[in-house]
C-alpha cells in the first residue's frame, strides 16, 4: 500500500497542501510519530480492534485539503483507489485468519466459539 500511494503521489509532487494553517507536502507516514494507541486500559480504534482480529487493517488520514484534490484530480483519485484496492487483493482476499480463539482486542478477552463462528 505504501508503495501504491507513494507512486500515487507522484502526480503532486513539489506542491504543497494547507494544514491546520501550515503548507505541508504529501506524503505516506508508515510509522507516524502520533498515533491513537496510548496503551492497556485505554480505547482502542476500528484499527486497533481488526488487528487484534487478526484482521489487516489500515488507517487513513487526509486533511480536508487532500480530500478536495482528490475530488479534482481525477487520475491521483484512481491511482489512490488502485492502491488500496491493490493492497487489498494482496492482503485481505488471500488471508486466513482467526486462528485459535483470537484475541478480541489488545486485552486478554478472547471471542467464544459462537462469536468466532459468526466472523
Amino acid at each position: 500500500l505504501v508503495r501504491g500511494l507513494r507512486e500515487a503521489l507522484e502526480l503532486v509532487r513539489g506542491r504543497t497542501f494547507r494544514t491546520h494553517g501550515r503548507a505541508m507536502p504529501l506524503g505516506v507516514e508508515e510509522d507516524p510519530e502520533l498515533d491513537a494507541y496510548w496503551g492497556g486500559g485505554t480505547f482502542e480504534t476500528i484499527s486497533h480492534q481488526a488487528v487484534g482480529l487478526r484482521i489487516p487493517a489500515v488507517q487513513l488520514e487526509m486533511p480536508l485539503t487532500v480530500r478536495r484534490e482528490l475530488f479534482r484530480n481525477d487520475e491521483l483519485c484512481r491511482r489512490v483507489a488502485a492502491a488500496i484496492v491493490t493492497a487489498y487483493r494482496d492482503v485481505v482476499v488471500s488471508m486466513k485468519c482467526h486462528r485459535a480463539r483470537a484475541r478480541v482486542c489488545g486485552c486478554e478477552r478472547v471471542l467464544s466459539e459462537s462469536q468466532l463462528a459468526d466472523v
